[in-house]
């Protein structure tokens, strides 16, 4: 897991606190910590379940769930976090992707280059990631959410509300690395981005592990500035210019 450094963690554990005792005074009543730890410990499983979705994913030979079923899924399930529903629909979704790699299911059956995200989703179109499947057999394997659910939203410790705490902490300028490294997991072939979401200290963690970005000029929250047109010609000469060559070199 990723240090957390306390000069975050301290004031967010005594926020957490004084929220609590607020809610404790308008509510009248007080908060039961036994109730917390069952929460806490479906939502730890849930990530769990996450956490081995994401090893699957990066160890199968041909992907065998596309992103955006993927993305769909993993999204309901987080916002229904720490309930029984949740924990189990997670620990099924990891049970059908697993039966999907054991038996060989690809996405793409010409899979040459595996991509991932770095930021949040290109929600304007989630088609944007099966686009280039039976143009290029580039696939997309790895995304940020699964990986802050798998890393950033499990926490452990006697002190709960500490727990919780640290995992507001875990992120930002103390885990610039953190996106290569998931990329590398993934054994991602490049990654792709939109400007507002790259920084240069993401970048060059990137270039440090050889791995090439393709940052679009998109913006996430605004529709009309999606190009399709665009994105398809960055994407062929990323793919082309960036990938095929470092596909060859590799044999």
């Amino acid at each position: 897991m990723l240090g957390i450094p306390y000069l975050l963690h301290d004031p967010k554990y005594h926020q957490f606190w004084s929220t609590q005792k607020g809610a404790d005074h308008l509510a009248d009543r007080r908060l039961d910590m036994d109730r917390l730890r069952e929460v806490v410990d479906l939502a730890n499983h849930q990530q769990q379940m996450f956490d081995e979705i994401r090893a699957i994913i990066a160890t199968s030979l041909a992907t065998p769930i596309a992103m955006p079923e993927l993305l769909g899924n993993l999204l309901t399930l987080q916002w229904q976090r720490g309930t029984s529903w949740a924990a189990a629909q997670a620990t099924r979704m990891r049970d059908e992707i697993k039966a999907r790699a054991d038996a060989g299911h690809a996405v793409c059956a010409e899979e040459r280059y595996r991509l991932g995200r770095v930021g949040a989703g290109m929600w304007q179109n989630t088609g944007f990631y099966r686009m280039f499947e039976e143009s290029h057999g580039a696939v997309f394997v790895q995304n940020m959410y699964l990986s802050i659910a798998a890393d950033g939203y499990r926490r452990f410790g006697p002190d709960l509300v500490r727990a919780l705490a640290s995992r507001y902490c875990a992120f930002g300028l103390f885990a610039k690395d953190w996106p290569a490294r998931e990329a590398q997991l993934a054994r991602c072939d490049g990654v792709v981005t939109v400007r507002d979401s790259l920084d240069s200290m993401v970048r060059k963690a990137f270039e440090r592990v050889n791995i090439p970005v393709l940052a679009l000029d998109i913006d996430l929250v605004d529709g009309r500035t999606w190009d399709e047109e665009a994105v398809r010609l960055a994407m062929d000469r990323f793919i082309a210019e960036e990938l095929e060559p470092r596909r060859q070199a590799r044999g």
